[in-house]
């Protein structure tokens, strides 16, 4: 029984430490955008927003442009989904002819210790193939970024992709809980000292 005891207090925490992760969502990131038409520009617009936290309204937007030359419109706002699992990408409006985007959403924050494993566009579209060159759109992502390239396959300045004015499009996301390894031989470490000292309480009885 008394060992009963003392185990019961550990097995709690065990329970607690395998969900402690359990409804972790992020919330916060750095944001990065490049958008140009490298074959005539003296360079890109950029747009950046670092330790962004995720909120009401967009995370990255026009508010954010740290360099355009070229007086470009036509930037894509990132505006996260209030419970962080997904995000809309949105042209603001502007230009719509464009060779290259670059969007890097890196250093995801997360309210608890998880990562990613899916990112997924489920709504929407940005590109009005109709009036597009051909071009690639290529989404990737880690543990704790995601990265969206579209560009034209050929450029020579007379090659374009088209944004569709003020076009949007929704990506869910989908995450896991990191392992803790560490947490499995601290356990049962925890439960010999409680056995050994259990045996020896018994012995002095």
């Amino acid at each position: 029984m008394r060992l009963t005891a003392h185990i019961f207090p550990l097995a709690v925490a065990a329970a607690l430490l395998a969900t402690s992760q359990a409804g972790a969502v992020p919330v916060s990131a750095d944001f990065y955008e490049e958008l140009d038409n490298p074959s005539y520009s003296t360079g890109p617009m950029v747009l950046q927003a670092l330790s962004e936290p995720f909120g009401i309204g967009p995370e990255l937007s026009v508010a954010d442009e740290i360099s355009n030359p070229e007086d470009f419109g036509g930037a894509i706002e990132v505006d996260f989904d209030t419970d962080g699992l997904g995000f809309t990408l949105t042209h603001e409006g502007g230009a719509t002819d464009f060779e290259t985007l670059l969007i890097q959403i890196t250093d995801i924050g997360f309210s608890k210790s998880q990562k990613l494993i899916s990112v997924v566009q489920d709504g929407g579209d940005l590109i009005n193939d109709a009036a597009s060159d051909p071009y690639s759109e290529l989404l990737t992502f880690g543990d704790d970024w995601i990265e969206l390239s579209i560009d034209v396959i050929v450029s020579s300045g007379s090659e374009f992709y088209n944004f569709i004015n003020e076009g949007s499009a929704h990506y869910s996301l989908e995450t896991a809980d990191i392992p803790l390894p560490a947490a499995a031989p601290l356990l049962a470490a925890g439960l010999g000292i409680m056995g050994v000292a259990a045996r020896r309480r018994r012995r002095a009885a």
